[in-house]
């Protein structure tokens, strides 16, 4: 109970503005108590829900929204390597994260890549590029099509 504060402003408290927060919960006793946008409380409950982001197409995760259910969420993330990706947003600097996939990496020899970094095509249309290529027969890359379960 709030003791310095009028009553009016603490009635408003207990029938408007914390029932009706988002982040608030009350319980069966009339207490409220915070409830974070996402019930993670672990570095296993993480990263499951980063997986389960990925695979359902949900996208990233706010690292703010996370720091609010895991206590020191930066250290947690940092213990899951390089399973997970994170993204600093251009217009807001906040960061996201990602599960990282691995099933998608591509093996890609060096001699490939130093090839690749040895052509230059600033400047070119791509539409000119692709020309180029069919003309010289070569195709763009396909593989099986990856089934996804929600």
């Amino acid at each position: 109970m709030l003791q310095d504060a009028p009553l009016s402003d603490v009635k408003w408290l207990e029938t408007e503005a914390l029932p009706n927060n988002p982040k608030i919960h009350s319980t069966a006793d009339g207490k409220f108590v915070f409830k974070p946008k996402y019930d993670v409380r672990n570095r296993q409950e993480l990263y499951q829900l980063l997986k389960r982001h990925e695979f359902r197409g949900l996208g990233g995760i706010y690292l703010d929204d996370l720091a609010e259910a895991v206590a020191d969420v930066e250290r947690v993330v940092q213990s899951l390597g390089d399973h997970v990706i994170q993204v600093v947003t251009p217009h807001d600097k906040k960061v996201v994260l990602f599960y990282n996939d691995k099933s998608f990496d591509l093996g890609i020899k060096e001699e490939f890549k130093q090839l690749w970094r040895a052509v230059s095509v600033e400047g070119m249309h791509e539409l000119k590029i692709e020309e180029y290529l069919r003309r010289n027969g070569i195709t763009s890359m396909s593989a099986d099509r990856k089934t996804f379960v929600s």
